[in-house]
């Protein structure tokens, strides 16, 4: 929830706002922000302000009233109107008729001495909605935290205007108050209340793009490009590093590990756990080297809050179409590390907010963490495959006994062994020259030499004979380093490498799936 509002506070500007009743598909972030963001929190709410079993009833009573219909957010709140016994067009029309959403602030919060014979304690929360429009229908949780229990004590600010007080009585003495900790409420996030993320200058207008001044040829080429992709239809506003003095308050790209101003933006997100060394950067648990990573890093701008600006460095200089096209699609996160020219990413995560005006400190000493308890998911759906299969299957491959599954070894034979039997459990169509089993000879390995190797090959059959030549194929190799041919990590030759990850889990998936299919109706095009 809190990724949601945050990406409906980043990408829906005014001119990009519309009603959910006018939500069609998603074109853009901002209507993905609006269709999807704002109708997931429409249900959520209604869920919390009904409870699970109601919530439940009225969504079965407008499945069952209106399947293979067409039917609007008006049936929708008629259902719950019927089931729960409120009346429910009025809440329902206020959110999907209307564009915006609330900004919620604490303007006032205080703790009193409590009236004789009830609680000793009572924290008093003045809150306001501080939007421009009218004010919208919520009902805002308010968690206070007290001296000597885990659990915060919880109060509700029902059906709140444009001001609603909250009290809530405390039998120990409160240390803290969080308005809305859990994001429960569909509104507009204050800046402070999440950490920057990539959305946040996605989101921005006409970003500035700095490129790196010591940067070669195919590297100022590779980041005009992207600024260019980025900013079409229209041209980037793009800059060399040399040419300016400071960041501006405005979102932006700092382009380039060379680029003067990456430092900068490093040292902003100090307290989150970032350190730069002239080789590698440290960023919550994990180190990238310089030479083989990309790095992403977003802080606050300087001066507003509100924005932000990032620094996006590549190493090799290949790597960098791949960012221009990956990027896009991680706008939650607040850094990335990625390898390699692919890229990989290895490294994602958000930063920790470090402070929030939804939260106030009620004692005279350092504020107390806030524990939130864990809540139940709406329903759990059973596992669509056998977790303890595969697990077994992964430990077969990787023991060590196997020593690696090195090519044209008596571990991988061995291993050959275990799939084949596993697929002939399976009950699948053989395809392979003899069995499952296809053999060819190859030369290679340390020290070289001819060698059998074997591949297992079984199929699903199809129904349409004219797909009959047309499989769909699924793959994974048996194969790995063995004691580290053709690749190994300086310090670790000689060494077993089990290849849990490579790709042992590939062939226990690859042998779940095939049970599975082997189990269903056949489809009209085989599976090999």
């Amino acid at each position: 929830r809190r990724a949601t509002l945050k990406k409906f506070t980043d990408m829906v500007s005014k001119g990009e706002d519309f009603p959910l009743t006018e939500f069609g598909s998603r074109s853009s972030a901002a209507s993905e922000a609006v269709g999807y963001g704002k109708c997931l929190m429409l249900f959520h709410m209604a869920r919390r302000a009904v409870g699970n079993d109601e919530f439940l009833a009225a969504m079965t009573r407008f499945d069952r009233e209106h399947r293979f219909t067409r039917a609007s957010f008006t049936d929708i709140a008629n259902a719950f109107t019927d089931e729960t016994g409120g009346d429910w067009v009025p809440f329902v029309k206020e959110w999907v008729e209307r564009t915006g959403a609330p900004q919620i602030e604490i303007h006032e919060a205080r703790v009193e001495e409590g009236a004789p014979g009830e609680a000793p304690w009572r924290v008093m929360v003045h809150l306001r909605q501080v939007q421009e429009e009218d004010p919208f229908p919520v009902t805002v949780p308010v968690a206070v935290t007290v001296e000597g229990s885990e659990e915060p004590v919880w109060a509700e600010a029902g059906s709140c205007g444009r001001d609603c007080i909250v009290e809530v009585p405390c039998t120990t003495r409160p240390l803290r108050v969080d308005v809305d900790p859990a994001f429960d409420v569909m509104r507009r996030l204050n800046p402070l209340e999440v950490p920057p993320a990539l959305s946040t200058i996605f989101g921005g207008d006409d970003p500035l793009y700095v490129l790196p001044s010591k940067a070669g040829d195919q590297e100022a080429a590779a980041w005009r490009q992207l600024a260019a992709d980025w900013a079409r239809p229209d041209e980037p506003r793009v800059v060399l590093d040399s040419e300016i003095e400071r960041l501006p308050d405005s979102p932006t790209w700092v382009l380039g590990w060379e680029n003067l101003f990456g430092g900068e933006i490093a040292r902003r997100v100090i307290e989150q756990g970032v350190e730069l060394s002239g080789q590698s950067v440290k960023l919550a648990g994990d180190s990238l080297a310089r030479g083989d990573h990309s790095l992403v890093l977003v802080a606050r701008a300087a001066g507003d809050p509100k924005t932000a600006v990032g620094w996006i460095a590549a190493a090799p200089v290949d790597a960098i179409p791949g960012l221009a096209r990956k990027l896009p699609h991680y706008t939650r996160y607040s850094y990335l590390g990625f390898r390699g020219g692919e890229p990989e990413n290895v490294a994602k995560g958000m930063w920790q907010p470090l402070s929030s005006p939804l939260v106030r400190n009620l004692s005279d000493g350092e504020m107390p963490p806030l524990e939130l308890p864990e809540r139940a998911p709406l329903a759990e759906l059973p596992p669509a495959y056998d977790a303890q299969a595969l697990g077994r299957v992964v430990a077969a491959l990787a023991d060590p006994a196997l020593e690696g599954r090195g090519l044209g070894s008596e571990g991988l034979a061995r291993a050959t062994a275990m799939v084949e039997a596993w697929l002939t459990e399976s009950g699948l169509e053989t395809a392979g020259d003899q069995g499952f089993r296809q053999g060819w000879r190859w030369t290679g390995g340390d020290p070289e030499r001819e060698m059998e190797l074997v591949n297992l090959v079984a199929r699903v059959p199809g129904t349409d004979p004219e797909l009959a030549d047309q499989p769909i194929l699924v793959l994974a190799h048996l194969d790995h380093l063995g004691r580290g041919w053709p690749d190994v990590r300086s310090g670790n030759e000689g060494m077993i490498h089990p290849g849990a990850d490579d790709n042992a889990s590939g062939v226990a998936v690859l042998l779940e799936l095939a049970r599975t299919m082997a189990a269903e109706p056949p489809r009209p095009r085989p599976v090999v």
